[in-house]
């Protein structure tokens, strides 16, 4: 078990506390091989369930573009990515430079820039990425409206 002493997290409620001891003490007794595929089975239970079966209501939590997603499971959705793009503090990151530009430039294109500054301070790569599901439908929602509008 993970709590041997009772009183080592007195703030957790009971039923909660409960719970993990239930749990831990069950995959504790796991081999490692065992331990993976339930990781996965668990995983692909959860997307079952909130991806399939369910209308998520919370918008930080709905299903992710699958584009999106791709591009996060890769090494540039993990990587640090400070400073502005050309001048990044870590070497090798001219593609992400690319990619946060693109993103900036989409953006501002999508907005309008009668509407909104067009001075676009950078913002960090998994944050311009992590918006980017979000922008995969606004951007198609904005091109509909500019054709309809005949731009």
């Amino acid at each position: 078990m993970i709590n041997i002493i009772d009183d080592l997290r007195p703030w957790v409620p009971e039923e909660a506390e409960s719970f993990i001891q239930q749990h831990a003490e069950r995959y504790q007794s796991m081999s490692f091989d065992e331990l993976e595929s339930k990781a996965f089975s668990l995983i692909e239970a959860h997307e079952k369930l909130m991806d399939q079966q369910s209308i998520v209501l919370y918008a930080g939590t709905n299903v992710i573009n699958p584009k999106a997603a791709k591009m996060l499971s890769s090494s540039i959705g993990s990587r640090s990515s400070l400073g502005y793009p050309g001048a990044k503090y870590n070497k090798g990151m001219e593609h992400a430079d690319q990619l946060e530009i693109m993103l900036m430039s989409l953006c501002v294109n999508c907005f309008r820039p009668n509407m909104w500054s067009t001075e676009c301070q950078a913002v960090r790569l998994q944050t311009s990425m992590r918006t980017w599901q979000q922008l995969n439908r606004v951007t198609k929602s904005c091109l509909f409206q500019m054709r309809r509008q005949g731009m």
